[in-house]
């Protein structure tokens, strides 16, 4: 799923991309192609020939190619090299944008930070192969279970975050445990065998005094809180009678 170009605005996640300098690319592209295509008005009509007008035509659609191939490139570079989702460095740019908007309009957002659990034994046992096919599953259940203005990105090896635009730290938390369910009862098929994945959370409301990495920062603590808890809730003895 690629990033969307969304309009800067209330109720909605920002654009993935930073939008001045695609449009500052972009338009730049335009003018060259508008100026190129302005030259047929500046050629005296008896030298229009058609071989002048071939040649014109040629040089617009290679501008229209290179901003095509541009567009392609912009967004190779924002995705992660393995999953269909943002990198860090872009998940982090966007991250940045959404507070700037907090700051701006007052719009709600919180985010969320997931580490698999048990990630490593997966590894360990069926091999790399098998780890890489358990990210995709994990990321492309992600993807499907997020509403199309959210934004999702991969920030560690078996680590992923989630902006999650007009949502309450409330809503967040009811929307990620959905997603726990339904990762739960879509379990991961490795070879024929069903091995079962789950993961810990942790989320972040997010505030116009708050800069990118202390979001992330917080959302993680909280993930790892909730982490040892598990560990901690898993290894306890009941009391003898």
């Amino acid at each position: 799923r690629e990033p969307r170009f969304r309009q800067n605005c209330p109720g909605r996640c920002l654009t993935v991309r930073d939008a001045g300098t695609t449009m500052n690319r972009t338009t730049g592209l335009t003018a060259q192609r508008q100026n190129i295509a302005g030259l047929l008005t500046d050629i005296p009509e008896a030298e229009r020939t058609p071989r002048v007008r071939e040649a014109v035509s040629a040089l617009t659609m290679q501008l229209h190619d290179l901003r095509r191939q541009l567009d392609e490139m912009e967004r190779s570079a924002e995705m992660d090299f393995f999953l269909p989702v943002l990198n860090r460095r872009a998940f982090m740019r966007a991250l940045k944008r959404q507070i700037s908007a907090i700051k701006r309009y007052g719009a709600a957002a919180s985010l969320v930070y997931i580490d698999l659990d048990a990630f490593k034994p997966i590894n360990d046992t069926f091999g790399h192969a098998s780890g890489d096919a358990a990210l995709r599953h994990f990321a492309e259940l992600l993807t499907r279970n997020v509403r199309e203005t959210d934004i999702v990105g991969r920030v560690g090896g078996d680590e992923f975050a989630v902006l999650l635009c007009q949502a309450s730290p409330a809503s967040a938390r009811r929307k990620i445990a959905m997603i726990g369910s339904t990762l739960a009862a879509t379990p991961f098929v490795w070879k024929g065998l069903t091995i079962p994945m789950s993961f810990s959370y942790g989320v972040h409301e997010l505030e116009s005094e708050i800069d990118a990495e202390s979001a992330m920062a917080r959302a993680d603590d909280a993930m790892y809180a909730q982490k040892r808890h598990h560990a901690q809730a898993a290894t306890t003895v009941p009391e003898k009678m």
